[in-house]
């Protein structure tokens, strides 16, 4: 990836967007979300790190919504080149590749047979899952920050 374009994504992100995580009970997922108004911005995201846009028509007196959002390996992708250049969301990025580098390092959960499972390792696992999903809620939280 060039580093003008990966310099200017990081602008757009560190501007318009949110890098954070999502959960569904013990499964976490990283993402990026950059919602405006200028179409060409969020095309230009889509055309070098892929994802998914939408549109959403508001009142007819209102410019439509665009909404580009990219997952998992693909926000894994972004976040590793746009790092360098951020410069407001450095800290969130940071976390949401730790949880990115935890999660392919202990993998799921351990399954099998209650006699079979390593409980102790599963919540010292969902422990440590839980404290970046915390540290990245804190860091996203609007208003005035203490």
């Amino acid at each position: 990836m060039n580093s003008e374009i990966a310099a200017y994504c990081a602008g757009l992100i560190d501007g318009e967007g949110c890098i954070s995580m999502g959960t569904v009970k013990t499964k976490y997922t990283i993402f990026i979300a950059v919602v405006m108004t200028e179409e060409k911005a969020v095309r230009f995201l889509k055309k070098h790190y892929e994802g998914s846009l939408m549109k959403r028509q508001r009142k007819h007196y209102h410019k439509p919504i665009w909404a580009w959002r990219v997952y998992v390996r693909k926000a894994e992708t972004c976040l590793r080149s746009i790092y360098p250049y951020l410069l407001v969301k450095k800290e969130q990025a940071s976390v949401c590749l730790q949880m990115r580098d935890h999660l392919q390092e202990a993998g799921s959960l351990t399954r099998g047979p209650i006699g079979n499972r390593n409980v102790n390792k599963d919540e010292e696992i969902l422990a440590f899952r839980k404290k970046l999903k915390s540290r990245i809620t804190e860091l996203n939280r609007k208003g005035v920050k203490k």
